[in-house]
């Protein structure tokens, strides 16, 4: 028996907006595009959308879970899987730490993940336990794994600080960007004193050289774990740190570009995964939401976090 699942009636009632709004654009392109026949960008613009329109429904209508006693396949996020149950060691549902559903798959030597937050996540787990043998769905089949232990071990040790302090650059390419903004700036600056227009220039590009200057100063800081806290080391000025029993909670936001910590009357914004660079990354992460995990810190996602400042955790640069 073979069990088929695409996306939930709930996916598709959350998602309706985007649909209908790339359709009114779609339809409203045309309509000017043929009403004005002079303007023919429009109807540029229109076959792109009606592209556009026409690959997303296409994709949402491929995306499925295949479940059957031999194995899981399917496509997922534009993405095809396929493997059989024999590759598997272990299958466990949870709860990820936003609180959505997902599979978790151990084999020897590594775990992947399949998110079902846009299906119906106890359907699959009923399909999943008709067709999967009992041992690979025991609660200690994944803890078991060798390389979970080994894992686990290793977290242990970076939360009680054996290994050392824990932290991560902030990658090269912010350097780069930052460099190469001054770079144009001052060459626009340059060509607009050589025309006497000197004065106008700089009120225009002010705030673009700040926003370069901001960057690149940013782009040379580090971030360190500690047992006791996490720090965010800018190159000369200032230090802030948060200690881990006055976190509280935690937001991201949806490209983690950003992470902020929270507390009582205390917020203390960090560079997201996107930016963070260093041999030591992997180590990084799994240090941070372990110290998360280990005080039940609540996290969500929130574009707010963007927006976040410093608040109340600047510190001596010796602490």
């Amino acid at each position: 028996m073979e069990f088929v699942f695409r996306r939930s009636r709930r996916y598709w009632i959350e998602n309706i907006s985007v649909i209908l709004m790339l359709a009114l654009l779609t339809g409203l392109a045309w309509w000017i595009g043929n009403t004005y026949p002079r303007i023919l960008y429009l109807r540029v613009m229109a076959a792109i959308f009606t592209a556009l329109m026409i690959a997303n429904t296409l994709s949402e209508l491929r995306t499925r879970i295949e479940i059957n006693p031999l194995g899981m396949k399917g496509r997922l996020n534009s993405q095809r899987f396929d493997f059989q149950w024999t590759e598997v060691q272990a299958v466990q549902m949870v709860t990820n730490r936003l609180n959505k559903p997902e599979l978790q798959f151990g084999t020897q030597n590594d775990a992947f993940i399949l998110p079902l937050k846009d299906f119906d996540a106890d359907t699959v787990w009923q399909a999943i336990e008709h067709c999967v043998p009992a041992t690979i769905l025991a609660p200690d089949a994944l803890p078991g794994l060798p390389w979970v232990k080994a894992q686990l071990a290793e977290q242990d040790a970076l939360i009680s600080g054996s290994s050392g302090v824990v932290s991560v650059a902030i990658r090269p390419l912010n350097r780069v960007i930052g460099w190469l903004s001054l770079s144009v700036i001052t060459g626009l600056a340059a060509i607009a004193w050589w025309q006497g227009a000197f004065y106008w220039a700089a009120i225009f590009l002010l705030p673009f050289a700040l926003m370069a200057l901001y960057l690149l100063y940013t782009a040379y800081a580090r971030i360190e774990i500690t047992p006791e806290l996490v720090r965010l080391v800018m190159p000369l000025w200032p230090t802030y740190a948060m200690r881990w029993d006055d976190v509280t909670h935690v937001k991201e936001d949806q490209q983690e570009n950003v992470l902020v910590l929270y507390g009582k009357h205390k917020r203390l914004p960090l560079p997201g995964q996107t930016y963070w660079h260093g041999k030591d990354r992997a180590r990084f992460r799994l240090t941070l939401f372990a110290h998360l995990q280990r005080m039940e810190v609540p996290q969500s996602y929130s574009q707010r976090a963007n927006f976040a400042l410093p608040k109340n955790v600047r510190v001596s640069r010796k602490e």
